[in-house]
Parts: C-alpha cells; structure tokens; sequence
C-alpha cells in the first residue's frame, strides 16, 4: 500500500462536484391547483431531492430558460416554488434542477395554452 502522502495529493485534485450527489426531480405541479396543468407564467411547485443544503447554489431551468426560485416551505428544502417563464410557448418541455454545477436529468412536462386555477378553497 502506497504511504499516505502519496496517496493525499490525489484526493486532493478530485473535483467537489464529483463528490456531489446529483439532484433529482420528483413532480412538478400547479402551485394554486394542485394538479399537474402548467402554462407559461403559472408558479409551480418542484419536488427536488439530492440538492445539498447550500441554497444559493439552487436554480431552476424550463425549456432552456431560468425560471425564477420565488419561494420554497419553511419545514422542506425540497419542494421549490418556481416561476414558469412566460415567454415559453405551449407544448412538450422539460425542467432541469441544478445544486452548483451539477443538474439533474430532465424532468419532462407540457405546457398549456392555459391553466386556470384559483388559490382560494371554500
């Protein structure tokens, strides 16, 4: 077995991204209704897992475009509340969660022409 300072500078050129695990998209759905009906300029929840804890790092893309991180739940980092970029047009898209440099796999969704919902319950 190789002496430990042979062996440290090695450790030392591995790339920390390497050593980050690589965030996953769960859902993405309708903040205000729940459900999975997303258009361009709907907030939506995104159900992120393997993020880290370095919130300043968090960004959000759907269809190529960043999609603004507006608001997240107090008790679970996971779950983002993101602003669909209103300039995307209807159709098949992805979204893509990245934690520093590293993204996660897309997350395939489809964007409607509209998707009405209301925030108030009764």
């Amino acid at each position: 077995m190789p002496p430990l300072n042979r062996l440290l500078p090695w450790f030392l050129l591995i790339q920390p991204t390497l050593l980050a695990q690589t965030p996953a998209i769960s859902s993405v759905w309708n903040e205000a209704s729940g459900e999975a009906r997303l258009s361009p300029g709907v907030r939506a929840i995104v159900h992120v897992q393997n993020i880290g804890s370095n919130f300043h790092t968090w960004k959000v893309q759907v269809g190529g475009r960043e999609a603004p991180i507006v608001g997240g739940f107090d008790d679970d980092s996971n779950y983002w509340v993101v602003q669909i970029p209103v300039e995307l047009t209807p159709g098949p898209t992805t979204v893509v969660a990245s934690a520093g440099n590293v993204p996660s796999q897309p997350f395939a969704i489809t964007l409607e022409p509209f998707a009405p919902a209301s925030y108030f319950r009764g």
